[in-house]
């Protein structure tokens, strides 16, 4: 193995992406990037990369050396800009723990379950739940005071029809969701 550094990258006739690296000065090589399965990433210019020979003689470029504090079994998924600084990551911890963040904003799913959002510039979902929550309660509220004509004169559908009494409880639980999301703007 021998440790090269990345210059460019092409892709070849097969598809397969090449490396194209300098071993001594002067002394150019070009070989296929090997990855981890589910995994793709091209490498910055100059970042450092193992290159090996293959069974058949033909040579493949993988590997870069790690640079986070993970401990055993976590995992990063990270991009950078061209420069090597990271603009966003994906974070997957021991206690099973979930992160995804960027410059602007982060979400983190603890492992009990409890999802927190920092940074979060739009009030789009907030704002859509709030409004379906308005609309449900608009149409429950009609079903609600809407009469039926029967042979006793004009009655109630909330008499007629057993379902009513459930919607308005699902009517409150949805107005008591709109507000919990409301706390997850930070």
């Amino acid at each position: 193995m021998i440790v090269i550094e990345h210059r460019s990258h092409r892709k070849d006739e097969d598809g397969n992406v090449l490396s194209k690296f300098e071993v001594y000065k002067n002394d150019a090589g070009e070989d296929v990037i090997f990855s981890l399965p589910g995994f793709e990433s091209i490498p910055i210019k100059t970042q450092k990369m193992i290159t090996t020979k293959l069974q058949g003689g033909d040579n493949a470029v993988f590997l870069a050396p790690m640079k986070s504090d993970l401990k055993a079994g976590e995992r990063r998924i990270y991009s950078t800009d061209s420069n090597g600084t990271v603009k966003s990551e994906i974070l997957l911890l021991d206690d099973g723990t979930a992160q995804m963040k960027n410059s602007d904003i982060s979400l983190t799913i603890d492992s009990d379950g409890k999802i927190e959002i920092k940074n979060l510039a739009s009030d789009d979902l907030t704002k859509l739940i709030h409004d379906l929550s308005t609309n449900l309660q608009t149409a429950v509220t009609d079903l609600i005071s809407a009469t039926v004509p029967t042979a006793l004169g004009p009655q109630l559908l909330s008499v007629a029809i057993p379902w009513a009494v459930p919607i308005t409880g699902l009517l409150a639980k949805t107005i008591d969701n709109t507000t919990k999301i409301n706390l997850y703007k930070k």
